[in-house]
């Protein structure tokens, strides 16, 4: 539940920032930053860990 609540936030994020102007297909490192910033935030986990969750589950 809690990944499909995150999946949901970034489809979000992604719609938002395609209207300003930015492109994830061309530029993948900073959905990648995004991506980890908002593991991070969301399960309360260190730099380190989210890196390597996301990793393990996208």
């Amino acid at each position: 539940m809690v990944i499909r609540m995150i999946e949901y936030d970034f489809a979000i994020g992604i719609e938002h920032a395609e209207k300003q102007g930015h492109d994830f297909n061309s530029d993948p490192e900073l959905f990648q930053v995004l991506l980890n910033e908002n593991v991070k935030e969301e399960f309360s986990l260190s730099e380190e860990d989210a890196i390597n969750y996301v990793k393990k589950y996208w």
